[in-house]
């Protein structure tokens, strides 16, 4: 009799195993794992279900940053003095530019693009204060920073016309830039940047003529020494070079503060060597 209770109790064992097979084998492979522990001797069972979409590509946030500087900019075309005409434009402005830029920066690879508004002090040559017995313009390279540009001219006197060299009527002006900038990837410690820059407003700009044969002075008027160029020109200057961010060494992120060194180019006009310093109080 206790043989026969034995062999039921296996029979109906292997029948059980049979049942619940399939229901094991769906909860071990429907896509999750499993697992349990036990907290305050209560076994707790969690399923971790993890999905990773490799085709999705990730968004990194692009920065926006206000960028204040100043700089100066030092002519790289020496002025011809005894060239036959010059532009009041290619003599150098002796004094700082500031800028106001305002940049979006990509967070995964630095760079930068955005716009700038800059203000300068060009040359204003004042025609109506132009002398009479003007023969002609020269440029005294040792003179002061007011008086190197001077006007030849000839003075009445009470036996005859007495040749003497000037102070020609310039001062400073008012000038807006507006432009639009691109800062490339780093390359050992440089970025590549662009600027191109359009002159929103700023004095006239006049060409002067050096002085002729002195045989052929009493012939020539002052308004033949100068002559108006049009709204265009000067207008249109182009900024290229690298920057230098000033960051810890080590330091991958992009810093609030930065040294520029560019070339600038003006069509019709030259170039020149632009070094400024610029910073960032939104930036951290």
């Amino acid at each position: 009799m206790g043989l026969l209770s034995n062999m039921h109790f296996r029979v109906w064992s292997v029948l059980a195993c049979f049942a619940l097979s399939p229901a094991l084998w769906a909860s071990s492979h429907d896509g999750t794992v499993q697992d349990s522990v036990v907290v305050d001797g209560r076994p707790l069972t969690y399923i971790a279900d993890i999905r990773i979409d490799s085709i999705a590509s990730s968004t990194f946030p692009v920065r926006k940053d206000w960028w204040f500087g100043a700089g100066w900019v030092a002519p790289l075309d020496l002025l011809l003095v005894n060239a036959d005409a010059f532009s009041v434009a290619q003599l150098a402005e002796n004094r700082p530019e500031f800028v106001v830029e305002h940049h979006r920066t990509d967070a995964q690879t630095g760079r930068r693009w955005g716009a700038k508004l800059m203000y300068h002090q060009p040359w204003k040559f004042m025609a109506d204060d132009v002398l009479e017995g003007t023969k002609g313009w020269v440029v005294d390279e040792t003179a002061g920073s007011l008086s190197f540009l001077r006007q030849v001219a000839l003075i009445p006197d009470s036996l005859a016309y007495e040749r003497d060299t000037l102070a020609a009527p310039i001062g400073a002006g008012h000038g807006l830039r507006l432009g639009i900038l691109w800062e490339g990837h780093d390359w050992h410690g440089v970025r590549p940047r662009v600027d191109v820059n359009v002159g929103l407003f700023r004095p006239n700009v006049w060409s002067l003529l050096s002085p002729p044969d002195p045989a052929t002075w009493q012939m020539i008027d002052a308004q033949d020494t100068m002559r108006e160029m049009g709204w265009m020109h000067a207008r249109l200057s182009i900024d290229a070079g690298g920057v230098v961010d000033l960051r810890p060494p080590g330091n991958g992120a992009r810093s609030a503060s930065q040294i520029r060194m560019q070339v600038r180019w003006t069509p019709g006009v030259g170039s020149g060597f632009w070094i400024s310093f610029a910073a960032s109080p939104t930036r951290r």
